[in-house]
């Protein structure tokens, strides 16, 4: 039976249902026409490229689905992964038992197309799985990456990293006793400078936590069939959950260590420290994950918007 229109929380839940979906073709027809008229990119056709599997397990090294739900969902760090990750298994746990005995590795209970050595068998994947993707705000994602990576509680890896910033930046020897007050300044002098990516620094230059998605992912290669924002991560994930039918199966929890990063204030509090010429260029870095996601570019930090 269905539910009467008339009732005001099922009239509410149905607006926003219809919100969410609008947006959501707002979004696919602003990526295909970016990927194809300003970017002149097409998806990968695997009949045209004969190292197309390669390719992909190239591509798709983050990302992960289910054969059972018919998911396949592109993890970017930065963007509630960790929360991701908890779906992802409880999914796995509710998964057949055909699907679970395919799993390779123990800590990520998933399927990787790293581990599908048949074309025919990942291109059946592409062509019929729900293709997920989550982005968010290019700034917010580079603050969250510094506030998380290297003041709430950093690793001793990110202390490392922190320290050998430092004496990039600093031009001087940072004894390893010393706290690594690495400033965001510095930090994002750092990923701007493209000398040091010539430096042979792989470790320290190359993070998925801070990379431009754009060249990690190279996006426009596929057509994702849902774009979710973190800024409007609730609705999304509300709308996606019942597109799946498995929101009695799953539910989704925030961050248990928010950066309030996505807070326009902070963002502003924070890129209000870069010079004019600094803020220009990580703009300029980051431009083509503001354009693919329909981001709007800013020319200043008082331009920042969410």
């Amino acid at each position: 039976m269905t539910p009467s229109t008339n009732h005001p929380t099922q009239q509410s839940k149905q607006n926003r249902t219809e919100t969410t979906w609008l947006k959501q073709i707002d979004r696919q027809k602003h990526f295909r026409d970016i990927c194809q008229n300003y970017y002149k990119i097409q998806s990968l056709n695997p009949e045209q490229n004969s190292t197309f599997l390669k390719v992909l397990n190239q591509r798709l090294k983050w990302t992960y689905f289910n054969d059972d739900f018919k998911m396949l969902f592109t993890v970017i760090h930065k963007v509630s992964s960790s929360s991701w990750r908890t779906v992802f298994q409880t999914l796995y746990n509710h998964s057949s038992k055909n699907f679970r005995q395919k799993q390779k590795d123990p800590i990520w209970p998933l399927v990787s197309p790293n581990y599908v050595k048949s074309p025919k068998e990942l291109i059946n994947r592409l062509s019929n799985f729900t293709k997920i993707i989550f982005v968010r705000h290019p700034l917010a994602r580079v603050l969250s990456a510094f506030i998380d990576r290297f003041v709430n509680q950093p690793s001793w890896w990110y202390k490392k990293k922190a320290r050998t910033i430092i004496e990039l930046e600093r031009k001087l020897k940072f004894g390893r006793r010393k706290k690594a007050d690495l400033t965001f300044v510095e930090f994002v002098r750092f990923i701007t400078n493209d000398t040091y990516k010539h430096m042979k620094l792989d470790w320290l230059t190359v993070d998925s936590h801070w990379d431009v998605i754009f060249d990690m992912y190279h996006p426009c290669e596929f057509y994702f069939d849902f774009i979710g924002h973190l800024e409007t991560l609730n609705e999304d994930v509300d709308y996606l959950f019942q597109f799946l039918n498995i929101t009695d199966v799953v539910h989704f929890d925030r961050a248990k260590r928010p950066t309030n990063s996505s807070k326009t204030v902070m963002l502003q509090e924070y890129f209000g420290q870069l010079s004019h010429e600094l803020f220009q260029k990580v703009v300029l870095k980051y431009q083509d994950d503001f354009r693919v996601f329909g981001y709007k570019i800013p020319h200043n930090v008082s331009d920042i918007a969410l």
